[in-house]
């Protein structure tokens, strides 16, 4: 019984990855089209509506993301 919970738990933590890592692709693509070339290298800021905001998820999980897939751009 034990194996078949450690099995369930490593599935859920795979899918959550996985999750993770579609929202910060998400982000990055988003950040890339809307990024003006003359501010790239720069810190800055993306403003998103809230009716966007509802689509992606929790709000802590979207910001985790933004961070990551503005640090992928460097």
């Amino acid at each position: 019984m034990h194996t078949a919970i450690a099995r369930w738990k490593l599935i859920e933590d795979e899918l959550a990855r996985r999750r993770h890592e579609k929202l910060v692709d998400q982000r990055e693509s988003l950040m890339r089209t809307t990024l003006w070339p003359e501010y790239q290298g720069y810190y800055g800021q993306l403003n998103l509506s809230g009716d966007g905001l509802t689509d992606m998820g929790e709000l802590k999980d979207v910001r985790r993301a933004a961070r990551e897939a503005g640090r992928r751009l460097g």
